[in-house]
Formats: C-alpha cells, sequence, structure tokens
C-alpha cells in the first residue's frame, strides 16, 4: 500500500477548499454521540438500530440513494418501499429484520458503550449483526459520532491501490490497517480523526477530475461533500420518533 505525493497532495487540497463544510459535518456528528450518551438506554437502542439500518442501506448503495432511503423511512414509507431503489434489497430487509430482533445483541452493545467499552461493542456488531462485515460494522458507531473508528470503503482501496475489502474478522489487524492508512497521510491525520478522514478520501475519489472531465453530477463545488442531510436530520431528530421507526420494521 502506496498513496503517490501527487494523490496525497490533491486530497489535502480537497480538504483545505471544503474545510467549511467538513467542519459542519463534524459538529453534526459530535452532537449525535453526545445525544447518545445522554439518552436513556432505550434511546440508545434506538440510535444504535438507525445506524445499523443506515449502515446496511449503504452496502454497494450510492450516497444519494442512501439517503433517499433513509428520508423515505423517517416519512412513515414502510421498509420494502423505502428501499425500492436501494441494491440488494430484498436480502438486506430480511437480514435487517433478523438483527433488529434480537433485543439481547442491542443490549449488550448499549451496555458496552455505557461502560466505554467501544471494543466490545464493535466486535459484539461484527459477530452477530447481519449483513455487514468488516468494514461496515465501524460505520455503525462511526455515524454516531465515534469518529476514532474508520470505514475501509471501495473510494478508499482504489485511492490506496489495494485489490478488494478487508476480510479479517480480527479488530485489531483491522485496527492495524487503519493506522497504516492514516500514516499515508501525516498531515490530515495529526487534524483530523479516522473518520474525518475516512470521509474526505471518500468524498475526493468519487468527485475528482478524471482524464479532465467533471463526473457527471460533479461540476458544483458543493457536490463535492457528502452531506447525508437525511442521516442527521433523523439521528438529529425526535427520539420518540426515531424508536417509532425501527420498532416497525417487521
Amino acid at each position: 500500500m502506496r498513496v503517490d505525493d501527487n494523490t496525497r497532495r490533491h486530497i489535502r487540497s480537497h480538504y483545505r477548499t471544503h474545510t467549511e463544510s467538513y467542519t459542519r459535518i463534524w459538529s453534526k456528528l459530535d452532537a449525535i454521540r453526545e445525544r447518545l450518551e445522554d439518552t436513556d438506554r432505550d434511546g440508545k437502542i434506538a440510535h444504535l438500530k438507525l445506524s445499523y439500518i443506515n449502515a446496511v442501506i449503504s452496502i454497494r448503495t450510492t450516497a444519494d440513494k442512501q439517503d433517499e432511503a433513509v428520508a423515505r423511512l423517517m416519512a412513515g414509507y414502510d421498509l420494502k418501499t423505502a428501499l425500492a431503489s436501494v441494491n440488494y434489497h430484498t436480502q438486506k430487509r430480511k437480514h435487517m429484520r433478523r438483527s433488529l430482533d434480537d433485543e439481547t445483541v442491542w443490549n449488550e452493545i448499549a451496555v458496552s458503550l455505557e461502560a466505554d467499552d467501544l471494543y466490545s461493542a464493535h466486535e459484539i456488531a461484527l459477530d452477530r449483526l447481519g449483513y455487514i462485515g468488516t468494514v461496515k460494522a465501524p460505520f455503525i458507531f462511526a455515524m454516531l459520532g465515534y469518529t476514532q473508528k474508520m470505514c475501509i470503503d471501495g473510494n478508499a482501496l482504489r485511492v490506496l491501490g489495494l485489490d478488494d475489502y478487508p476480510s479479517t474478522k480480527d479488530i485489531h489487524e483491522y485496527e492495524r490497517l487503519c493506522r497504516a492508512i492514516r500514516e499515508e497521510f501525516p498531515q490530515l491525520s495529526a487534524e483530523l480523526d479516522p473518520f474525518h478522514l475516512h470521509w474526505v478520501i471518500f468524498d475526493w475519489q468519487r468527485s475528482a477530475p478524471r482524464n479532465g472531465d467533471e463526473p457527471p453530477g460533479r461540476s458544483n463545488p458543493s457536490d463535492r461533500v457528502t452531506q447525508h442531510d437525511a442521516w442527521f436530520e433523523a439521528a438529529l431528530g425526535d427520539i420518540p420518533r426515531i424508536q417509532e421507526v425501527v420498532d416497525s420494521i417487521e
């Protein structure tokens, strides 16, 4: 794994250009974590379930379709209708329903977070929640403001010259790979949490011009930062509404 100097410079420039937008996003992630830490056990579980749903939706699905599905779900659409434009939605719905019904696992994850044991929470999610693997298990927590977790998605793989997603179920090994990635970006890693760095790499990879051409739909500079407005509106919305939505999935 080696990132060339030119790519490293372009990613750093992308962040500098859009720092204001990213700062607003980091603040929203912080707000979700503060809310999660302040709410009761049921509120924690509701947020965890919502983040799991968001993570499953995001697998092999574009960010705009992901946001569309989350917005529809929060607007009251049933799961099948909400996920209609999401890739592999039939399999995803099946795994979601099975995992969401297991109250024991959600309680154990919430207890781990209450004890500041993020490692155990990550381990439980990886071992016992359906359809997510090495990459998307940490995404559940990162989107709840635990930004010390990193998500090595396809965009990061292309930047890093890696051939495939990490397949390890060893969290320590996965974290070593995340540290190796951060070492490729020493300046940004000194400023950004691991998940922040992932977000910047993701945006640069999907929006960077290829052979002098702008990617479709990315000519507007504001489109070069993934906002995930639907997620933030949901996760920072009314907690009873979050509970109602996640409990309605059957």
